[in-house]
């Protein structure tokens, strides 16, 4: 694939499962992927916060996301049955850019995108996990270390992966 110059964001239809499953392959170990019915749950409960970023050529990456609480964030390959009724955070479920598209500002477009679309909707908070060596990037974007974790909190992270960290911003 090469690299576009123009490149644009639409929301997230189930008809984009094999790109979005295409793209995931190639960002993440198998430990890591999670199976298109729980993604695509997500989109279902909330399809106007999950983006596609794609140019003539095909997708070149996503971002999955949805209202949630504070406490600590969902399972790591969670089918998703509802959103909690008194949603006070946005949870950044998924960012994965194609590894051949990368460093062409997509994933923080990306992320403005869905903070824009956080602020409408009045939630305050941006949670997500970091893995893989993220923690740098999502610390650019504004997202510190939430807290020490619970035990709770841990053992959902270890399944994340040994790096993965809680992350959280103000969304202004």
């Amino acid at each position: 694939m090469s690299l576009p110059l123009n490149y644009r964001i639409r929301l997230i239809h189930a008809d984009d499962a094999a790109s979005i499953q295409f793209i995931q392959s190639a960002c993440y170990p198998a430990h890591l992927l999670e199976s298109t019915q729980a993604l695509l749950a997500k989109c279902s409960l909330s399809p106007q916060s999950c983006w596609l970023a794609e140019s003539e050529k095909g997708s070149l990456g996503y971002l999955f996301t949805h209202p949630w609480h504070a406490n600590e964030p969902p399972a790591l390959n969670q089918v998703l049955e509802r959103l909690p009724e008194h949603a006070d955070t946005f949870f950044l479920h998924d960012l994965a850019i194609h590894p051949d598209s990368r460093k062409q500002g997509m994933a923080q477009a990306l992320i403005r995108q869905a903070m824009t679309w956080a602020r409408m909707q009045r939630l305050r908070k941006a949670m997500l996990v970091a893995v893989q060596g993220s923690q740098a990037f999502w610390h650019q974007q504004g997202f510190c270390k939430h807290r020490s974790p619970s035990p709770a909190l841990q053992e959902k992270l270890n399944h994340y992966g040994p790096d993965a960290v809680c992350l959280m911003a103000e969304i202004r």
